[in-house]
């Protein structure tokens, strides 16, 4: 709970001040959104530790089916990002496709801690538990975008531990922090410079115009960042808005403690370019480990680990996905890493809301590879 150093508050309030320019030049876009069978936003305040957590959700369905009926036990829960609400404009076709490709109900939640604290995602995790319970959910895909990548992720590891009766198919994560360490500093720094340079890539390329799918989802979804931070600098509760973002950093910039909890298999996206959840520190190219050996080849799925030339022991030939199940996820049965390069940004999953659709697939085929019970 310290205050942030007085360049950073400046900072902070430059960031806000680009953010409102960018509300200045928008415009509306040509491009329509797809039907929706979105509900209404509903909300409930659940009580952890003597906090008071609000659980926001907007429920997408599949589109019907009069063939098959839906299970209402079966669901996608997504956590979207810092400063991504449940209800945001560049969630909706995202939404709808997990909603369509899964054939189950998709939540999209968004958790809010009355006070900031040191353990803020543990405790919205454990909101999101009881959200579950009283949805009478029992078998579900987890899916988090940055900050809501770490939320998930205890989330995952709660779910495990208490309610073991509850399947998880699955969890995706989207560009998510917190699976390695990193200072507060590197963190904020290139979370702004990652903005800068998607805004980039979005006005000024020459084939970006404003019927452009991409243009559209970018311009949705700085719109709904700029509403929920004027909302979060506007509130009295969060106030001072720079001090309340300092512990969201802190908390963000450490390496989860839950990783090596995961027992479902992983499918992790991560922009080649976003240096907020760096695949290059997820993956690294150079291991100074002689037991680890060193990674080659970010760009492609399927690099390659190998032992270095010098080890006088046979060369050692893995997936990279092995080496994340090492270093990483120790207790996950399959991990799937793909490096977007195409508006690999952090805000690439909003760009490209057909990843929806993709780790869907990626998931089933690990589901489908598994050796099935013998019948009588």
């Amino acid at each position: 709970n310290k205050k942030p150093p007085p360049f950073l508050e400046g900072v902070f309030y430059w960031l806000f001040i680009k953010i409102m320019y960018n509300w200045s030049i928008m415009e509306a876009v040509g491009t329509p959104i797809p039907e929706s069978h979105g509900e209404s936003v509903n909300r409930r305040a659940y009580e952890v530790g003597g906090k008071k957590i609000s659980v926001a959700w907007k429920t997408y369905s599949p589109e019907p089916n009069p063939q098959k009926e839906t299970d209402a036990t079966k669901a996608v829960l997504f956590i979207p990002g810092w400063s991504i609400p449940e209800n945001a404009g560049s969630l909706r076709r995202m939404g709808q496709q997990f909603a369509d490709y899964s054939g189950s109900r998709t939540f999209m939640v968004d958790t809010t801690i009355e006070k900031t604290t040191k353990s803020n995602l543990s405790d919205e995790a454990k909101a999101l538990s009881l959200f579950i319970q009283e949805q009478g959910l029992r078998n579900l895909t987890l899916v988090g975008n940055s900050q809501g990548g770490a939320e998930a992720i205890h989330l995952i590891a709660l779910l495990q531990e208490q309610y073991p009766e509850i399947e998880i198919g699955g969890l995706v994560l989207f560009d998510p922090v917190t699976l390695t360490q990193q200072t507060r500093r590197r963190l904020f720094t290139n979370y702004v410079a990652d903005i800068l340079k998607t805004n980039l890539a979005v006005v000024h390329h020459p084939r970006m115009g404003k019927n452009n799918h991409v243009f559209s989802q970018n311009m949705k979804y700085i719109k709904d960042g700029i509403t929920e931070i004027l909302g979060s600098v506007i509130n009295p509760d969060v106030f001072p808005w720079p001090k309340k973002v300092w512990n969201e950093l802190t908390e963000m910039a450490k390496q989860n403690p839950d990783l090596g909890k995961i027992k479902c298999p992983v499918i992790l996206f991560q922009g080649e370019y976003d240096r907020v959840s760096d695949p290059r520190m997820t993956a690294p190219k150079n291991s100074h480990d002689p037991e680890e050996g060193y990674i080659e080849d970010l760009e492609t799925r399927e690099t390659r680990l190998t032992a270095p030339a010098d080890q006088n022991t046979d060369q050692q030939i893995t997936t990279r996905e092995n080496y994340l199940r090492k270093t990483l996820f120790p207790n996950s049965p399959y991990v799937r890493m793909v490096v977007p390069r195409k508006m690999g940004y952090h805000n690439f999953s909003y760009s490209r809301p057909d990843v929806a659709k993709a780790s869907l697939y990626l998931l089933g085929r690990f589901h489908r590879e598994q050796p099935q019970p013998e019948t009588a």
